[in-house]
């Protein structure tokens, strides 16, 4: 399926993601949104592979590496429910390592079934709700946790 790329203000998809009630805080240019934790390559694949991102977004991250800051680049794939981080870290031998990190709540979601393969999720701890149906449970594409 093709895509149309379209260009949208960074102002209006900053506040479209702030909107969202799983961020606690955007962050800025050099520094992570919060909340988010460490995830292996293996989850954000699993998770990646849902959708198509509603944004992509650029940063350069400062970090402490060994007492000494640095800025190290990133990239956001933001989500409706969530965002995937990838951070390019450098060893001591200036190889490349990716860093995998899920941004915002990880969700734990209350079912309510419609009864005719419709499932109302929503989450426990920042009542995001979404809609999974029976088929794409059976796809591996929606995820019912609880």
């Amino acid at each position: 399926m093709t895509e149309k790329l379209v260009y949208v203000k960074p102002l209006e998809v900053k506040e479209d993601i702030m909107s969202r009630k799983w961020l606690k805080n955007y962050g800025s240019y050099n520094h992570m949104p919060e909340p988010w934790v460490k995830i292996d390559d293996g989850t954000f694949a699993e998770i990646a592979r849902r959708g198509t991102p509603d944004y992509l977004e650029y940063r350069m991250i400062l970090v402490d590496n060994k007492g000494e800051k640095e800025y190290i680049p990133s990239y956001i794939y933001w989500y409706n429910a969530g965002g995937l981080m990838v951070i390019f870290e450098f060893d001591d031998n200036d190889k490349s390592i990716m860093q995998f990190y899920l941004v915002g709540c990880i969700h734990e979601f209350d079912d309510t079934s419609d009864g005719k393969g419709g499932h109302l999720l929503t989450c426990r701890s920042c009542g995001y709700n979404d809609i999974v149906y029976d088929e794409d449970i059976a796809w591996g594409l929606g995820e019912i946790n609880g």
